[in-house]
This record gives C-alpha cells, structure tokens and sequence, in this order.
C-alpha cells in the first residue's frame, strides 16, 4: 500500500511540473513575442504614417488635375468661339491675308499744328484702315505755348511721338 500513495504523490508531482512547465513556457512565449508584437505595431504605424502622406499627395495632386481640366474646359471653349469669330470675319471679307501690317515710330518730331493734324487724321478708322496705337504723344515745344490753343506769339510748334501698328486693307 505504501506505492499508492507515491504514486499519487508521484503523479501530483508530475501534474504540477507539468503546469510549471506549461506556465513558464507561457511566460517565457509572451516575453519573446512582447517585442515582436511592438516592432510589428511600430512598423504598422510608420506604414500607416506613409500611406496617409502619399494619399495627401494624391489628393493634391488629384485637386490640381481637376483645376487643370477646368482650365483645359475653358480654353477649348475660348478656343471655339475664337475660330468661330475668325471663320465670321473671314465671311465678312475681313480675312489676314487681306490686310497689310505696317509698323509706325514717329519718335519726339517737331512739326506745325497742321501736319500734325495731318498725321492725327490719316491713322484715322474706315474700313480700309486703321491704327493700333502702343503710344500717342502731343506736346508744345515751348512751355509758354498751349496745345489746345494757338495765340498770336506761338511758335505753332508741336513735339509728336506716334508708336502702333498700322493696317490696310490690300486689294488682292
């Protein structure tokens, strides 16, 4: 009878080293897989962090090709009603080829009142000309003088400067 009770104290025994073993396994398991749980989280979040930036970009970069389209939307509707202006103007005999350009740079000439009149009225509008001016400049030569006036002692002297495009209309 005496090995009964050993072997129950035997098997007791073996239970509760099993159960040590079983636990300090355990233990021993979560202690490894702590860090490898931390390195994972950490690295999830970093991805996370990155992925979260490049789908900043994308927006932004999506909100910018939606202006650009916008753009584009307006450009091509510019675009249409432009070549429609043009094929009305060519309809109406008003085509490029028709007119000759000339390039007009009078630069601070001293002439009388009359001739620049003269100069004034020929850069006139009809529908065989007209003048594009980039600059006008009428000034008296002598400060005692005006220019809307002329007074019996004025030198009727006028400083012109005229600088613009000049077109005719050509008769081919």
């Amino acid at each position: 009878m005496s090995v009964l009770p050993n072997a129950s104290f035997n098997q007791r025994h073996a239970e509760r080293q099993r159960k040590r073993r079983l636990l300090f396994g355990g233990v021993f398991l979560l202690v490894l897989l702590f860090p490898v749980s931390v390195w994972f989280a950490s690295s999830a979040a970093r991805q996370h962090k990155k992925a979260q930036i490049e789908l900043d970009h994308m927006t932004t970069q999506i909100n910018q090709f939606s202006e650009i389209g916008q753009y584009f939307a307006e450009f091509e509707k510019s675009q249409s009603l432009l070549m429609g202006l043009v094929d009305e103007a060519e309809r109406q005999g008003l085509s490029v080829h028709q007119w000759s350009v000339r390039s007009i740079e009078l630069s601070k000439i001293e002439t009388r009142r009359q001739e620049a009149a003269f100069y004034l009225s020929s850069i006139g509008r009809d529908e065989k000309q007209f003048f594009i001016p980039e600059l006008v400049e009428i000034r008296v030569v002598n400060p005692r003088d005006d220019i809307f006036k002329l007074y019996q002692d004025s030198m009727d002297l006028l400083e012109l400067t005229l600088k613009g495009q000049y077109y005719s209309r050509s008769d081919s």
